[in-house]
Formats: C-alpha cells, structure tokens, sequence
C-alpha cells in the first residue's frame, strides 16, 4: 500500500486544492506503478495521500529556519486574485 506525505506551509492550499492535490498524487503513484505492481483491487483504494501543514518558523532552506515576513497567498480557488490584488 503506497503512502505518500506532503508537507507544505500551513495555510497554503484550501480544502479544494488539497483534494486536488490528493487525487493528482493518487493517479502519479497509479502511473508510475502500472507497470510494475499488481494489487488485487487495483490501487487506488490502497494509496493513502496526507497532506501535513507545517506551522511557520518551523521549516527552513538552504540550512536557515524560514519565518515569512508575511500571509502566503492560499492556492486553489481565488488565488489568482489574491496575488492580482498585492501586485
């Protein structure tokens, strides 16, 4: 059964982008896998995708803990005007 975790910041994503997300890692994970397993009932009732929101100041890059200096835009629906708006 493939587990799949995706962390990303909190507040990222909306409840609809993050079931998007869930069912476009769902049909990866069925892709990469066609050829190579066989699951009795397929897989896509045995992927399990889990979306984990990481608070801020507690993930970092290139070896610095990253704090934003302000609200990430969420992704999904309205986020187009969410950016239009700050530019």
């Amino acid at each position: 059964m493939p587990l799949v975790t995706v962390k990303v910041p909190e507040g990222l994503f909306d409840e609809r982008a993050k079931a998007g997300l869930i069912e476009r890692i769902t049909d990866a994970v069925i892709d990469v896998a066609a050829s190579t397993v066989e699951v009795e009932g397929g897989l896509p009732d045995k992927t399990w995708v889990f979306i984990e929101e990481v608070k801020p100041g507690n993930w970092g890059v290139a070896g610095r803990a990253v704090r934003p200096r302000r609200r990430t835009a969420r992704m999904g629906a309205g986020a187009q005007e969410e950016r239009d708006e700050r530019d």
